[in-house]
């Protein structure tokens, strides 16, 4: 993705991405939560240490696998994803590393993130949802043939439950490098349920 698709010129923004770097204004998000969200101080300053210590540290792409591996808590997720203009949740949601992994390709990849899951997509709207389930990594592999592949019944529903019918077919119908399904997947290491 294009650097410019991460510039924006307005610093009203709690939080913001410039050149594939979150940004963070501290004082703002910590007024935000406790004056507009009502969040208890003790919580508004875990959640801006977590959140300014990962995006203070790294870029953008370890800031999804950390995601991904849930060293970022669910709440705190929530805050950023909340916290950014809707056009730039779009491109956070959109970028894809250097593995060509987005976010949802990071926590579909690991085990119980299924309510990280749910609050990525409860963030978009069903066609942006479903074109984020439609990102391909490397392997052209989805968030949906990682997850099936690991039998992870949960984050499977979660997805296929905020789409359509139609989108739905679509997304099962997606067949990777290999030339396989996400349900191929599924009922090769028996994941029958």
């Amino acid at each position: 993705m294009a650097a410019s698709a991460f510039y924006t010129s307005s610093e009203q923004y709690r939080i913001w991405i410039k050149r594939r770097k979150i940004y963070c204004d501290k004082a703002k998000l910590k007024f935000h939560l406790t004056q507009t969200l009502n969040y208890d101080e003790n919580d508004v300053a875990k959640i801006i240490q977590q959140i300014a210590g990962h995006i203070e540290k790294y870029s953008l792409s370890y800031f999804w696998r950390s995601a991904g591996w849930m060293k970022l808590s669910t709440e705190a997720i929530r805050v950023l994803i909340h916290s950014l203009e809707h056009s730039q949740l779009i491109c956070l949601l959109r970028y894809q590393d250097e593995n060509e992994f987005t976010a949802l390709q990071w926590c579909a990849e690991h085990e119980n993130n299924e309510v990280m899951i749910k609050i990525i997509l409860d963030s978009v709207s069903e066609e942006e949802r479903f074109q984020l389930l439609s990102i391909t990594d490397f392997d052209q592999w989805t968030p949906l043939h990682r997850s099936c592949l690991r039998g992870d019944t949960e984050s499977v529903r979660v997805m296929l439950n905020y789409i359509n019918q139609d989108m739905r077919y679509s997304l099962l119908q997606m067949t990777n490098e290999y030339g396989s399904t996400p349900l191929h997947y599924a009922s090769s290491f028996n994941h029958t349920d």
